[in-house]
């Protein structure tokens, strides 16, 4: 079946909308409830009905290429090489084009409004030779050619005002503000310190460490306070009106002149070449700049703190304090990055300094146009990213895979040292093994021998044994008539404990009973008591209930008078006098009710008391208890006794197997033996 044939067949199974059946079952469209026109469409039960044969192939079978006739292989391939490098040289006409349309959007933006020029801020490169680091020096005018101010504004990590830490990227920041020039504002990461401003309100922060505070005003007028100064005057930000203010580590320029002692000592890498970014500000020309030094790698690692001064005061810069410095160095100009960020990541901060016009763009065009460039520059940013990210793998990558012939090298020589030392181990172990194998042979010659003595002294042993059994049955007739006069003894023994026993349990019993009686009276005046203390329950509540009639009735009079009180207004003062007369009998029984509780507190006491007694006669029933379970002890005793008594006679008996047992010739100790007494 070809092409044509198979559309022909299909096609004769399609509904109205021309779509294909279901697979496997040609009867209807397989969009059929999503289908208006199949599914009101009465024709289609005009076809062909059932599960029809499904054509031989299951998916449409492509069409086969033409054949090119006068064409070889190799011309083939070669026209297929001027495509791809005429496609490739549209692709590089396409990205030069882009590029250059970038480059017209971004002036376009500079000519309508969306970033200043560059007679407003000015970025200008330089090369410290001493430090042989290149840096970058930002100049903000304090008014543009409208004579409007260019106000250094403060940005907070989405706007976190709590200072928790909470850190943004920098490039994030700057498209949330369309910044032209963003820095960051403090060296901490973990939230910021001094007397934080933000918008003319104090916000929270760390004063535990001593530092410096900067701050503009409403003016755009840079200020320098000491903590120590902020503390004996907490008033002088919002005198001075301070807009925006942060927490730095050290001032480098005070007046004109470079600085030392305290007010550098907490700057820890004032005299090393690091990054830095330092904000400083001209007090004639109201001019703020930003000296921003980059670590570029190995050999540039950037500037120290005092060729920085030099720098700043060959500008006229009459105040200056460091903000940062090391890793945490970023600047961006209209999302551009102008110093490498540290180990080829996207700062983060959690305050960032900034200018930018967003509040004064006058249309969307403006919006637009600062948006595309900082999309434009932070792609070029992170693109220049991921090319370090990729360099530093490739180094990471090489040095990981010399790190492994290195290792393969060392572990093949240790392999080789191992195996000659397991060799030499096994020849030594092999030597040690055949010695052990002649002590072996030697010690089992040995035991042969002994095992033949030790056989010698078991017979001789055995006969010896013979002759012993033989005359101690001689003797085991008089030990047994000893053991019966022992076992008679011992028998009176115990018919003289038993009788003690008897009587110590008969005494034992008096007690109980004793004890038993005393509990019983004890018992029944508990029983008493609590009779009497019901009885007297029941005619409290009988009262209770006489108390609570008369209140009825006392509700129905006082009802009865509320009734006929507009009728019988004459006879009010009659009416007050018999319910106050009312009201003292309930206070009279009442205060009888009360002298009943007292009463029943005072037989509850007395029942606490018998409780007390009971408990007492209680403890003495089990301290004779306790004596009483002692007596188990005591036969156990006597029992003891009986037994060391037949563990004497085992020893008896053992003794007399050890005396040499010849018969007795002498009449008298004969006598004595018989008699049970000692020879």
């Amino acid at each position: 079946m070809d092409w044509d044939q198979f559309d022909a067949w299909v096609r004769q199974y399609r509904g109205p909308c021309d779509h294909h059946p279901e697979p496997g079952c040609w009867t209807g469209c397989a969009f059929m409830d999503k289908c208006d026109l199949c599914h009101n469409f009465h024709g289609w039960n005009d076809r062909p009905t059932g599960h029809c044969n499904p054509p031989p192939m299951n998916f449409c079978p492509p069409k086969p290429p033409l054949p090119i006739p006068g064409e070889s292989p190799m011309e083939c391939a070669n026209r297929l090489y001027a495509e791809i490098s005429a496609t490739m040289k549209q692709c590089g006409e396409l990205n030069a084009k882009t590029e250059h349309m970038l480059h017209d959007l971004h002036e376009y933006g500079l000519r309508n409004g969306a970033y200043w020029g560059p007679d407003v801020v000015r970025v200008e490169n330089g090369y410290n030779a001493e430090d042989s680091s290149p840096y970058t020096v930002v100049r903000i005018r304090d008014k543009d050619h409208y004579g409007c101010h260019v106000q250094v504004k403060m940005h907070l990590a989405y706007s976190n005002t709590t200072n928790s830490g909470i850190k943004e990227k920098i490039t994030d920041a700057s498209l949330y503000e369309l910044a032209q020039i963003m820095v960051p504002a403090t060296a901490s990461e973990t939230g910021w310190t001094g007397y934080v401003s933000y918008m003319g309100a104090p916000l929270p922060s760390d004063k535990s460490v001593p530092a410096f505070t900067y701050g503009f005003t409403r003016s755009g007028h840079l200020k320098v306070y000491s903590d120590t100064f902020l503390n004996a005057n907490p008033d002088a930000l919002k005198r001075d009106t301070i807009v925006d203010s942060m927490g730095c580590l050290g001032v480098l320029i005070k007046d004109g002149k470079a600085t030392t002692g305290g007010d550098t000592a907490l700057i820890t890498d004032y005299g090393e070449k690091a990054a830095r970014v330092i904000l400083g500000q001209n007090y004639y020309t109201h001019e703020t700049m930003f000296l921003i030094v980059g670590n570029w790698g190995e050999g540039y690692p950037g500037m120290t703190a005092e060729h920085c001064v030099e720098v700043l005061k060959g500008y006229g810069c009459s105040c200056a304090v460091q903000i940062c410095s090391g890793n945490g160095v970023a600047a961006l100009n209209q999302g551009a990055q102008l110093v490498p960020p540290y180990n080829n990541t996207v700062p983060e901060g959690v305050a960032m300094l900034y200018i930018s016009k967003k509040d004064s763009f006058k249309n969307e065009i403006q919006t637009n146009l600062a948006y595309l460039t900082q999309l434009m520059n932070q792609l070029k940013f992170r693109a220049g990213l991921t090319d370090g990210q990729i360099a530093d793998l490739l180094e990471k990558l090489n040095q990981e895979i010399e790190d492994r012939q290195n290792g393969d090298g060392n572990l093949q020589a240790g392999l080789e040292a191992e195996i000659r030392d397991r060799e030499q181990a096994v020849t030594e172990l092999q030597s040690e093994l055949n010695a052990l194998t002649e002590k072996f042979t030697q010690l089992d010659t040995e035991l042969d021998a002994e095992v033949q003595r030790a056989t010698t002294r078991e017979n001789e042993l055995d006969a010896a044994v013979k002759n012993e059994t033989k005359r101690a049955e001689g003797a085991e007739g008089k030990i047994q008539q000893e053991l019966d006069t022992e076992k008679s003894r011992a028998e009176g023994e115990e018919e003289r404990i038993q009788g003690e026993l008897d009587a110590f349990k008969e005494e034992i019993g008096t007690k109980v009973n004793t004890v038993e009686s005393s509990l019983n009276e004890t018992i029944k005046k508990i029983d008493d008591e609590i009779k009497r203390s019901t009885e007297q329950d029941k005619e409290h509540t009988e009262q209770l209930q006489t108390l609570k009639e008369t209140l009825d009735k006392v509700k129905h009079d006082v009802a009865a008078h509320y009734e006929t009180f507009s009728s019988q207004i004459e006879t009010l003062d009659q009416f007050y006098h018999a319910l106050q007369a009312d009201v003292d009998e309930i206070k009279h029984v009442l205060a009888t009710y009360q002298t009943q509780l007292t009463a029943l507190d005072s037989a509850l006491a007395e029942v606490l008391t018998a409780l007390a007694n009971v408990e007492t006669a209680f403890n003495s029933l089990k301290e004779l208890i306790a004596q009483l379970s002692d007596l188990p002890g005591r036969v156990t005793g006597l029992e003891t006794k009986d037994t060391e008594h037949d563990r004497e006679i085992a020893e008896l008996k053992e003794r007399m197997d050890q005396l040499d047992m010849t018969p007795i010739t002498d009449p008298e100790v004969q006598d004595s033996w018989d008699k049970g007494g000692n020879p």
